[in-house]
This record gives structure tokens, sequence and C-alpha cells, in this order.
């Protein structure tokens, strides 16, 4: 799932090319491909037929993860309508009873981010979304994940794969996380936090004692800021 091109995108469009460009299905003449049922679910959905979110069930993951991210409103506005609300609720209900949802993110994440040092936005704001114990413990080992993001120098992209898992995580509600985000400048004491709530939790071996701390570019740019 490549993020290599930037275009001005409808909300539903703009989670499709988070989550790996647009799908495009081959069915036989005259047969509705998943895509173009799954674009039809929107329809609805957006209209206020929440109920229609049941029907994702019937589609492929690969279908259904990037429409769910496209119709969330949560990553995109901070003041949501009711209406918003009510269907970002419905959305995350829907994300959780979806069968094999949360193995499916782990190896899309993990495909993205071994292609290189990618930020697999998409994936990470959907395990978010699910917000349960089983979704941190795919996101837990990106804390850990030292590289400096290929995305680095585009507008509005997280700047490291370990800072978008720990944003994500910080959104969640995790029993015994660290308290708040990441003041401006500590970002590295932040992280360290949660690299040892993610050790203490389990979510990690216990060898990757040895791994906690801050990649030196982030500090870098730690000592550059308050300079």
């Amino acid at each position: 799932m490549s993020k290599r091109c930037i275009i001005t995108v409808t909300a539903p469009l703009a989670g499709l090319l988070l989550l790996g460009g647009i799908f495009t299905a081959h069915a036989a003449p005259g047969a509705v491909s998943p895509g173009d049922r799954a674009d039809a679910i929107d329809r609805r959905v957006l209209a206020g037929d929440l109920d229609a979110l049941s029907d994702f069930a019937t589609l492929p993951l690969n279908v259904v993860a990037p429409h769910l991210l496209g119709l969330n409103s949560s990553h995109r506005n901070h003041h949501l309508s009711p209406a918003e609300l009510a269907r970002d609720r419905a959305i995350e209900k829907t994300l959780r009873q979806l069968k094999g949802i949360i193995p499916y993110l782990r190896k899309d994440a993990a495909v993205q981010t071994a292609k290189g040092a990618w930020v697999p936005s998409g994936d990470f704001e959907l395990l978010a979304t699910i917000d349960t114990e089983d979704a941190a413990s795919v996101l837990a080992p990106y804390l850990f994940d030292r590289r400096e993001s290929a995305d680095a120098s585009r507008d509005n992209e997280p700047p490291a794969i370990c800072q978008d898992a720990m944003a994500k995580l910080q959104s969640m509600n995790l029993p015994d996380a660290p308290a708040g985000k990441a003041a401006q400048g500590e970002w590295s004491a932040a992280l360290i936090a949660w690299q040892k709530w993610a050790l203490r939790q389990g979510y990690v071996p216990a060898g990757w004692k040895s791994l906690i701390g801050a990649p030196s570019w982030l500090l870098r740019q730690e000592k550059e800021w308050k300079s």
C-alpha cells in the first residue's frame, strides 16, 4: 500500500489512499465488484443509515479497512457534529466485530514498514479506533522502531514510525498507560515511558529491555528545538 502520491480527494477516498490506494476488483460482466458494493455502503452510511455498516462483514478485509478509515471522522476533525460522533462510535463497534481485522492490520503494517521507513498511518489509525489491548499489542513494537520516516519531508506526515505509534497509543484508553501527551521538546522522555509500558504489559519480548531509548535523530531534534 503505497502513500507516494498526493491528490485532492473526498474523505472516503482519502481513506482508500492511506490504506494503499484505490481497490479495483475484477468482476464478471454484469457482476457487482466488492469495491462497488463498498461504495454503495459508504453512501448509505453517509446518508445516516448506520445499520449499513454491518454489510461490510460480507466483503474482503482489504476492501473494508480503507472504506472504514475513509468514513471515520475522528482523525480529521476535533469538533465533530452529533451525527459524526454517532457514526464514529458505530464504526468503532463495526471494526471490533470484524473477524480477522487485527491480524490483517498487523500483517499489512509489517508489509508497509518492510518496504522502507514508511509510516502505515491508515493501519495505525484503525488500530487506535479499535482501541483494545489486542490493537495496542500491534502498535507497541513500533515504539522501538528507530528509523526516521521516509515521509519526514512531506507536509502533515508523522516524522517517524515510533512517534506515530506513540501518538496513536496516547489516544487510546489503555491500562496503566503513561499519562498525558508528550510536551514540546520532551518527545524522547515520553517515548521511553511508553517503551517501558510496552515491556511491562508484555507486548514486546523481555529481551527488548536493552532497546529502550530514543533514537539519535530524535535527541538531535529536541536539542535543536530547545536551542
